[in-house]
């Protein structure tokens, strides 16, 4: 009898102690994956959610003491991550994505071609990309007062379909995704037609870097399971519940 108390014992104190509370700072304009991501945690970790801006997540260096975990850009950039300092507490990459120009005006076929034009950006857009065409086109058009980074997306496709921003640099999946939430609040027609421009390079990479190598450890197993029983490719898919209509 004493022995099933304290087995009984031992697994209730086993529960609460792989039950962690994950303090997990993320930037602003990546609240369109955070379900997500959190579908891609252990079970035994649950989330409390902090947002920070751009320039503060991707030196997680600084930052790490303050938090448990950090989902950051650019996670294999050396330069850019201090990952040397990190290589330990790096996850592996979690999601990739590609920017795309959108606009409900105009087909814009090349980055140039956004020059002298109202372009808005996800906030952090200048820090992921190196591509020369992409900065050069950003300097012109600041000094015109013609570019803006947001942290919000909504508002990011919405000036798009208002016709107030001549184009916006997204991701699909932020875009489709903010574009469902539009459509459902009737702050945009389902049938509104929308041009898909030209590709910002580079791809983005994101994955998280945590404080205790060992959370790390437990994330990288969750994800690896994830993949394998096919889970991960079920809640990474890029879908939308209102078919996306393209201008020519």
């Amino acid at each position: 009898m004493i022995i099933k108390l304290i087995a009984t014992l031992y697994l209730f104190m086993s529960t609460f102690a792989f039950a962690e509370k994950i303090k997990l700072a993320v930037p602003k304009s990546t609240n369109h994956d955070l379900p997500i991501l959190k579908a891609l945690f252990p079970e035994s970790m649950t989330i409390e959610q902090f947002e920070l801006p751009f320039d503060k997540i991707n030196k997680p260096h600084l930052i790490l003491d303050k938090f448990d975990a950090i989902g950051t850009y650019a996670i294999t950039d050396k330069d850019r991550m201090s990952a040397s300092k990190l290589k330990d507490h790096a996850s592996s990459t979690v999601l990739t994505w590609s920017n795309h120009i959108f606009s409900s005006k105009q087909k814009f076929e090349k980055i140039s071609d956004l020059k002298d034009k109202r372009v808005y950006a996800f906030s952090g857009m200048m820090h992921v990309t190196k591509n020369k065409e992409f900065l050069e086109m950003v300097e012109h058009n600041k000094k015109k007062g013609l570019y803006t980074e947001l942290a919000n997306l909504s508002n990011l496709v919405e000036l798009a379909s208002l016709g107030r921003a001549d184009a916006i640099i997204l991701g699909m999946r932020a875009f489709l995704m903010n574009r469902d939430q539009l459509i459902d609040q009737g702050k945009m027609k389902p049938d509104q037609k929308m041009y898909l421009g030209a590709l910002v390079p580079p791809k983005v990479e994101t994955g998280f870097v945590f404080s205790d190598p060992k959370q790390r450890d437990a994330f990288e197993k969750a994800l690896y399971n994830a993949k394998v029983q096919g889970v991960y490719y079920k809640v990474t898919e890029i879908k939308s519940k209102h078919p996306l209509i393209y201008g020519d």
